[in-house]
C-alpha cells in the first residue's frame, strides 16, 4: 500500500514538473531556461543519490533532444550568440547600464521604470537607444537602490537560502 502512494506522489510530482517545464519554454525566455538547468541541478546535487540521477539525466538527454522542437532547439542554441540581434541588443544595454551603474551605482537612481528611461538616455549604446529596463535583476537592483541596496537584496537572498537549507537537515 505504502509503495502505491509513493508511486502515486512521484507521478503527481512528475506531472508538474512537465507542466513547469512546459510552461517555462513556452515562456520563450532563454534566461528562464538557464534558471530552470540550474535550480533542477541544484536539487539533484541535494540528493542523496545524486550520482545515480544525474547518471540517468545524462544517458536520456541525447534522446530528449530528438523530441525537441527545432524552433526551440535553435532558440536555446543561440544563447550567447553575438550574431543573435537580441544578445547584441542585450549587452549593449548592460554596456549602458554598466556606464550608469559608475556614474550612479553609489547611490541609485530612485525607483521607477520612469527615472530608468529617463536616465538610460544619457548612456545609451547605439543600437540599444530605448530601453524599459537593464534585462538583469541584479544591475537593475544596483541602479535603482545602488550598492546599499544591492547588499541589502544578497543579504536578504543569503538569508533566505540559510534558512531553507537548514530546514532540509
Amino acid at each position: 500500500n505504502s509503495y502505491h502512494t509513493i508511486n502515486k506522489f512521484l507521478c503527481r510530482w512528475f506531472f508538474g514538473f512537465c507542466i513547469i517545464i512546459l510552461c517555462t519554454v513556452l515562456t520563450w525566455s532563454r534566461g528562464a531556461w538557464i534558471g530552470m538547468l540550474v535550480s533542477v541541478a541544484v536539487m539533484l546535487m541535494c540528493t542523496k543519490n545524486f550520482l545515480k540521477v544525474g547518471g540517468c539525466i545524462a544517458l536520456i538527454l541525447p534522446f530528449v533532444y530528438s523530441f525537441i522542437p527545432q524552433s526551440v532547439a535553435e532558440r536555446f542554441f543561440s544563447i550567447g550568440n553575438m550574431a543573435d540581434s537580441s544578445t547584441v541588443y542585450r549587452f549593449n544595454i548592460w554596456r549602458g547600464c554598466f556606464d550608469m551603474a559608475g556614474e550612479y551605482g553609489l547611490g541609485g537612481i530612485g525607483v521607477g521604470d520612469a527615472s530608468f528611461e529617463r536616465i538610460y538616455r544619457q548612456f545609451a549604446v547605439s543600437g540599444a537607444e530605448t530601453a524599459y529596463h537593464s534585462h538583469s535583476l541584479w544591475l537593475h537592483i544596483l541602479l535603482m537602490l545602488g550598492i546599499c541596496g544591492l547588499v541589502i537584496f544578497v543579504c536578504v537572498l543569503a538569508s533566505f537560502a540559510r534558512r531553507c537549507f537548514s530546514a532540509l537537515r
